[in-house]
């Protein structure tokens, strides 16, 4: 299981970008929030948008390929 964090500030398709703890992209402490400790980036993906559910998010191209859906 890995620990996942959401950055606050949205990327250019309006979406909050979902990273593992050990990306080497994660946001600065100070932009990011906690999603939780799951399973895969799918979970976190749901969780997020279940805890938040006015946004929109996308998993890091680089630590969460499985789960981005936007193109660059």
């Amino acid at each position: 299981m890995k620990v996942y964090y959401f950055n606050i500030n949205l990327d250019k398709h309006g979406n909050h970008v979902v990273h593992s703890q050990d990306c080497k992209y994660l946001p600065k402490i100070e932009n990011r929030k906690l999603i939780g400790r799951y399973q895969d980036c799918e979970q976190a993906l749901r969780a997020a948008s279940y805890l938040n559910y006015q946004a929109n998010f996308d998993g890091c191209h680089f630590c969460c390929g499985e789960c981005h859906r936007t193109n660059s």
